[in-house]
């Protein structure tokens, strides 16, 4: 796997550009906001030679999926999620955009695929096993690769700490219950979450109190 980070938006968002040795693509977390990071992304595709063919999303909050419309528009890609999250895109997104006082130049597209735990989603040569992991949002959703050894965990699991709990569909019960499954995975993989700095499960299961 070849991976690429890109930081995006006012938050600001991990967003993941993947790819295997043919340049078959996938993008985990559209960020995307400021035009600057739409020139940003689409330069390193083209510059890359990517060819992109999955939109991931680990959630459907707002900050997570700025880009989505713009990866529907460039790329012809819908996003996948889970189903759980529908609501957030239909409405909440947008109040929340208002109380944060973001303008917002896009409206949310409709997901393309509906994902459920369990599923394999093959990108290229790579294979990406997903895991339901409710509690940041009902819909929570991480991507693990065990040949690669590594899962994007989006909001669920933090450097030293976890998601917050306080939105519509958060569970502070249920994310610690998405922490304990996530604590499964073996020790040398690499965590690549939403925010913040990669670590790896090891990590987490010594210093991270949610882990424990």
């Amino acid at each position: 796997m070849f991976l690429q980070k890109f930081e995006f938006n006012m938050l600001p968002v991990n967003s993941y550009l993947i790819w295997d040795e043919a340049n078959e693509a996938a993008i985990i977390d559209a960020g995307m906001y400021f035009p600057a990071d739409f020139a940003s992304l689409a330069s390193f595709v083209d510059t890359h030679k990517l060819h992109l063919t999955h939109l991931l999303c680990t959630h459907l909050h707002f900050d997570h999926t700025f880009g989505n419309a713009f990866m529907l528009r460039e790329y012809g890609l819908k996003a996948e999620a889970h189903e759980a999250d529908l609501a957030w895109l239909t409405d909440i997104n947008t109040a929340q955009c208002n109380i944060w006082g973001i303008p917002l130049h896009d409206t949310w597209p409709a997901v393309g695929k509906w994902l459920h735990d369990g599923d394999q989603i093959s990108v290229g040569n790579m294979t990406l096993r997903v895991i339901h992991v409710p509690g940041h949002s009902e819909g929570g959703l991480a991507f693990y690769d065990e040949t690669d050894s590594c899962i994007f965990t989006g909001d669920t699991l933090f450097e030293g700490s976890m998601g917050r709990t306080d939105l519509k569909g958060g569970s502070f019960e249920k994310i610690v219950q998405s922490l304990h499954k996530l604590s499964t995975i073996p020790d040398n993989t690499i965590v690549y979450p939403g925010h913040g700095n990669s670590t790896t499960i090891k990590a987490e299961k010594q210093q991270n109190p949610y882990m424990k």
